[in-house]
């Protein structure tokens, strides 16, 4: 927000209709700090500073006595900076004014000589009225990189992090906010600038920011070249649990906050209290880094002018003397106790669970609580009781508690010692000396708006337990690990080897119970481990678990109205973990998450669900003719209704038509579901065993040859998620790709692909005409990948398509090519392919054989051996890790096994055939899903 903008919360009302008042005053509170999940890590605190030319009246050692104040003792670590009408500046002026605001001015030596790392950029977009997306979003993010790379070369001054647009308005949402982190990504990777971040939305507040986060997060390549979802926090901090979990495993920067309580004196409690309530709420939640509004301040005359709430030290030009506001004491206190690095626990309330501001109106105790580093608990209350009515919002009455806090994590530790500070109006960061916590257990005074500090001795800790349930998958990422979590742990070293058993390299590390390995290279099976590390040293390496990174078939997708983002992830023993938010399944309209692949003709989707929750969750497989969310479409699930929990299966035989419902039919747990189509008639079973199956009902419905299936999920509404397991998961296979001409004569047209996973045959289909009608001229049975067509005529143009079956139906056709018979013999290894994607495909497959050649010996026993530990209702889960390995060494011994009217033809086609890679299956180093 800019500093006009700021300015005007002076005029807030502090009248308003009453609010209900949270909680009655009381003599005692209980706080409870929650043994686990550890939530999240703290990157530190960070000050953003005016580009107020008034920061040169302030004499040199003022300003210096000041950036001490603020910048060291506060132990600030990022400085946030302007960079203004980037739209009605050219590159050369914006670097211009840049320079005479932080550089020439000494803004930035200054404020990096007291501890500042990290420099973050705030771009304001627009005129002196906001912040209109900019007319051309490319031509703005290459400008945006070129301020930044012209500041490095011309300066040295090194942008760390960057924003896109201060405080975005609506025009931002639906596009082009998640074009522009885009774009940005790729002009700054351009210039050379891959170590530069980028943050986002940076709207006014956490409810604002939520629906730009949701949009990111729909988007595979915004979402990777995003480093944090940031906002700033005016009218409330982090809100409500739909607010935290936007964060979708990114980092959260809260880069702005002040108080909204107008202007005040140094000793103003209101803003004080109000700002700490902010910041210990945000930490709680989520957020990583947090940075207040404004550090250092200017005015000539502060007897005739209230202080701004925007800063936290003003100097008074007619006094010479340097003013403090009581919140940089706040701050400083809280800050004396939650080191850099320090593990935040979820720190809860007996009134009001999870302390979430909503609004203005802040919980009557707000806290966080963090194990550091070395060793030692940090914990900081704030009691805002007694703080006056803003913006309709009324706090409890003034009231003093004694406040029980507990520490699940200590319950075994007989006594702990913990430093006790304390500030309030005119007493500052005062020692209270301390006070003593029995098995986790200690109580302390506080009184109303006053901020209680609270900090541990180290403690003994003893070196962390081996982290437990290393899992892997290449559904999100070419490689993502999760594990399960411990106590009294800093952080996790992620390892990795080539060779199962190591030696292992220490690859990076994590402050969340995952990790997305994005260097992993396709084709090559990696084997990791985990350790887990605190101040006491480093956990023995979890057992390994291995990986081989290859594009997955499946698509997740969020369908209708949904506030977080859904997501699904595969493990290495084949089970498919399914998190989906929504409203409703089963109406007129539709809400929920969708893993997804596509079927042609007749087929089958099976699986079974192990587990589901929460009540009230609609989870199971689907058939839909698209992914409107009002779409025809089939639903066999398992309905968690309480007392009537049951499978059930659900159709909408129009779009947009009222679904229909069967009775419960199975209701123990697991269960194995199945859908069938056979032409328009769609039928639904279950069964306790995958064999003996239930009906549930046959509906009628008319839909196109193409639909889509998959993994259904829906929660019982948006402020739940639901998560789903699932295991022995089969459908068709997908289709096959890198159709390419292998080789033509005047009668011959031979053909190759590369193998789908799980195939058992191939349909080989033609036409004369560009993208159809194709008739299918034969089969070839896995594992062969070649077809020759004998019936062809000279000068005729052909177009092919390929289709893969299994037990379970048969894929969409792959990308068509077109081939035309040649008066003389030829081969080729590459594609003549119409279309750009078949043609790299073809190449992408031929200089990828050798390479992955040196690995397909593995690759087939890892496949083979995970073969035995998931089975599968169908064939393609059980064949698939065979005729995947079989297929690098048969696949192209039978040049003339497509039969194709014409026999086989002579011996070229058999060396094109091995020099154009065909031999290696696509999925040859998959372990068997």
């Amino acid at each position: 927000m800019n500093l006009f903008n700021r300015l005007t919360l002076v005029a807030l009302s502090l009248a308003g209709a009453l609010a209900t008042i949270p909680l009655n005053a009381q003599t005692n509170y209980n706080l409870s700090v929650k043994a686990g999940p550890l939530r999240h890590s703290f990157h530190g605190f960070g000050i953003s500073q005016s580009p107020n030319p008034a920061w040169n009246n302030i004499p040199l050692t003022a300003r210096n006595t000041m950036a001490d104040l603020v910048y060291r003792d506060l132990k600030v670590n990022v400085l946030r900076l302007w960079a203004t009408n980037l739209e009605t500046r050219t590159v050369a002026e914006s670097v211009a004014a840049f320079n005479t605001t932080y550089i020439a001015s000494g803004v930035i030596s200054t404020m990096k000589s007291r501890g500042v790392t990290t420099l973050l950029l705030a771009p304001e977009t627009g005129t002196s009225t906001g912040h209109l997306a900019p007319p051309s979003i490319s031509a703005y993010a290459e400008n945006l990189a070129e301020i930044i790379l012209q500041l490095k070369n011309t300066y040295n001054v090194t942008i760390d992090v960057t924003g896109i647009c201060n405080e975005p308005d609506n025009s931002w949402l639906n596009g082009p906010l998640v074009e522009c982190v885009k774009q940005l990504r790729a002009s700054l990777d351009a210039r050379g600038l891959t170590s530069v971040k980028i943050v986002a939305s940076e709207s006014s507040s956490p409810p604002a920011a939520h629906p730009y986060a949701l949009e990111l997060a729909k988007d595979p390549a915004a979402w990777n070249g995003l480093y944090a979802i940031a906002s700033h926090a005016y009218g409330g901090a982090l809100q409500n649990n739909n607010m935290e979990l936007a964060k979708n495993g990114k980092f959260w920067w809260t880069t702005e906050s002040c108080p909204d309580y107008g202007s005040e004196r140094a000793e103003n409690e209101n803003g004080a209290a109000q700002t700490l309530s902010r910041f210990l709420c945000e930490l709680n939640h989520g957020a990583n880094q947090w940075i207040y509004f404004l550090g250092i301040g200017y005015h000539q005359d502060l007897s005739t002018y209230t202080p701004s709430n925007a800063f936290l030290s003003i100097y008074d030009g007619a006094t010479s003397s340097i003013v403090m506001l009581l919140k940089y004491y706040y701050l400083k206190q809280a800050l004396a106790t939650f080191d850099v690095g320090c593990i935040f626990r979820s720190c809860v309330s007996e009134t009001e669970g999870q302390m979430f501001s909503v609004g203005n109106q802040q919980p009557t105790i707000n806290a966080a609580a963090a194990n550091n580093p070395d060793g030692t608990w940090g914990i900081n209350i704030i009691n805002t009781t007694g703080l006056p009515t803003i913006d309709s919002k009324t706090h409890a009455p003034a009231a003093s508690y004694n406040l029980t806090v507990t520490i699940e994590e200590l319950a075994n530790t007989p006594s702990t010692t913990f430093t006790v500070h304390r500030s309030r109006a005119n007493s500052h960061v005062v020692d209270s000396g301390t006070v003593t916590f029995t098995n986790g257990v200690g109580t302390v005074p506080i009184a109303a708006k006053e901020l209680v500090s609270l900090r541990s001795v180290a403690i003994a800790a003893t070196i962390p337990p081996v982290p437990t349930n290393l899992r892997a998958s290449t559904f999100n990422a070419p490689a993502s690990l999760n594990w399960n979590n411990g106590v009294q742990i800093t952080r996790w070293n992620i390892k990795r080897a080539t060779v199962s058993g190591g030696p292992y390299t220490t690859i990076a590390t994590s402050y969340t119970t995952t990790y997305d390995d994005t260097t992993a290279l396709d084709g090559l099976i990696y084997y990791y481990v985990v350790s887990a590390v605190n101040s006491t040293g480093e956990s023995a390496n979890s057992s390994e678990v291995a990986v081989s990174p290859t594009p997955f078939p499946w698509t997740n997708t969020d369908i209708g109205t949904t506030s977080q983002p859904g997501s699904c992830s595969v493990s290495d023993d084949g089970v498919y973990t399914v998190r989906g938010n929504g409203t409703a399944l089963g109406g007129t309209t539709d809400s929920f998450n969708l893993t997804h692949r596509t079927m042609t003709g007749d087929g089958t989707i099976v699986a079974r669900l192990t587990s589901g929750t929460p009540a009230n969750a609609r989870i199971g497989l689907m058939m839909s003719e698209t992914l409107d969310p009002s779409a025809k479409t089939v639903c066999q699930i398992y309905d968690f209704n309480g007392a009537t929990n049951g499978s059930r299966m659900f159709w909408r035989s129009t779009a947009g038509g009222a679904a229909q419902w069967t009775g419960v039919r199975l209701t123990a747990m697991p269960i194995w579901l199945k859908l069938v189509r056979t032409g328009n008639t769609f039928t639904g079973y279950s069964s306790a065993d995958g064999q003996t199956w239930t009906t549930s009902v046959t509906a009628t419905i008319t839909m196109p040859a193409t639909i889509y299936v998959g993994l259904v999920n829906a929660a019982p509404n948006n402020s739940l998620t639901s998560v789903a397991e699932f295991d022995n998961v089969g459908a068709p296979c997908d289709a096959p790709e890198a159709l390419a001409v292998i080789a033509t004569d005047s009668t011959h047209i031979a053909l190759g692909w590369t193998a789908s996973m799980g195939a058992t045959s191939y349909n080989f289909k033609r036409s004369t005409v560009s993208g159809g009608p194709y008739t299918t001229l034969g089969s070839v049975t896995s594992p062969g990948i070649n077809y020759t067509d004998g019936t062809v005529n000279l000068g005729t143009t052909y177009y092919y398509v390929v289709s893969a079956v299994n037990a379970l139906g048969e894929s969409p056709n792959s990308s068509q090519i077109a081939a035309t018979p040649s008066s003389s013999s030829s081969s080729s290894s590459s594609s003549s392919s119409s279309s750009s994607s078949s043609s790299s495909s073809s190449s992408s497959s031929s200089s990828s054989s050798s390479s992955s050649s040196s690995s397909s010996s593995s690759s087939s026993s890892s496949s083979s051996s995970s073969s035995s530990s998931s089975s599968s209702s169908s064939s393609s889960s059980s064949s698939s890790s065979s005729s995947s390995s079989s297929s690098s060494s048969s696949g192209a011994s039978s040049p003339g096994s497509g039969g194709g009217g014409g026999g086989a033809p002579s011996d070229w086609f058999l060396a094109a055939l091995l020099a154009a890679g065909l031999a290696r299956t696509r999925y040859g180093t998959w372990k068997n899903r």
